[in-house]
């Protein structure tokens, strides 16, 4: 028995008995099962053929969500070590990012990224980013990235020096 799966189906007894304090809870325990797989949303949009994705958010960010079904796709983190010019791997299509994680991992802004990555923005998905429940949203932009790796990149960095990890 956990806020994110509770013994009584909180939103139904709210709604039953018109209690104020079960209506509180019951918003806090909606919140609690977001927080718990925030990229769903996003997850739900990836194309088909996505099993390598690349992933450069925030450090303090997680790709955990992008990996469900479990065990159905590859996460490469970009961009480490940071300042790098360790740019997405040829062999990748797909990549999410955020403009905070290609400030941390890069210091370029997200045009500039995309430029020197061969890549075009598919989706933006806005992630709420304020963990309290009750308070207004703060919400960042999450981007789909479509990559093209037969394109020439002049900035690309000397064979050898692409140093992603590779998360399963």
């Amino acid at each position: 028995m956990m806020p994110v799966r509770p013994l009584v189906p909180m939103q139904t007894a709210a709604r039953v008995t018109h209690v104020h304090a079960l209506e509180k809870l019951a918003e806090q325990y909606g919140f609690w099962a977001w927080l718990r797989d925030n990229l769903a949303p996003l997850r739900e949009q990836l194309p088909p053929d996505a099993a390598r994705l690349g992933y450069a958010a925030g450090l303090r960010d997680t790709p955990y969500g992008l990996f469900s079904p479990l065990g159905s796709r590859t996460v490469v983190e970009l961009g480490l070590p940071l300042g790098g010019l360790s740019f997405p791997p040829p062999d990748l299509k797909y990549a999410v990012v955020t403009e905070r994680g290609l400030q941390e991992r890069y210091q370029l802004d997200l045009q500039t990224w995309l430029a020197r990555a061969a890549g075009d923005i598919i989706l933006t998905y806005p992630l709420n980013v304020n963990l309290e429940s009750h308070s207004a949203p703060k919400y960042e932009s999450w981007y789909l990235v479509k990559l093209h790796p037969s394109a020439p990149n002049p900035f690309d960095a000397p064979h050898g020096t692409n140093r992603s990890i590779i998360l399963r």
